[in-house]
């Protein structure tokens, strides 16, 4: 946990103290890029077993999740049983991410957005439609960025 917090702490100094370099700006672009992949994915509809493993792979060897309102989760096995479980609620009517905003220190990355979902209940015709504000810190593994702590809360109410 404490690793976590000193990398947002190290990406929010470093992010405010120098302008970027190329390869920073590749890395917001793949980081983008990924949240756009897992966008498409969850639109696909596949079934709650599929979409969660799915989702999985863009998870970190040791991953946290946050759920707004519930308790940290903490590895694969507790980040999977959760989006099993979530997954499993309705069918996904429409799923969208505003674009992100993504600082890159090294190893690290923070990213932003807001997503808006729609969800088809499996035990009624109710709708429901949610949208929050996300945030990840991502980290490189064997190249590839990876989300190592992902958290959310309600958007606030639009006037």
């Amino acid at each position: 946990m404490r690793a976590i917090f000193f990398a947002v702490f190290v990406l929010l100094f470093v992010g405010c103290s120098k302008s970027s370099s190329p390869s920073e700006e590749q890395d917001r672009e793949m980081i983008a890029g990924q949240l756009h992949e897992i966008e498409a994915m969850v639109n696909e509809g596949h079934a709650a077993e599929k979409s969660s493993s799915l989702y999985l792979n863009y998870f970190a060897v040791d991953p946290n999740v946050l759920p707004y309102g519930s308790q940290l989760l903490s590895g694969k096995a507790e980040v999977l049983d959760f989006y099993t479980k979530v997954f499993s609620i309705g069918t996904v009517v429409s799923n969208s991410y505003t674009e992100p905003t993504i600082e890159v220190a090294g190893e690290f990355a923070i990213r932003t957005y807001e997503g808006t979902a729609q969800i088809q209940l499996s035990e009624s015709n109710d709708l429901i439609s949610f949208t929050n504000v996300y945030t990840d810190v991502l980290v490189s593994e064997n190249g590839e960025w990876k989300i190592l702590w992902h958290s959310w809360v309600p958007a606030p109410a639009k006037e």
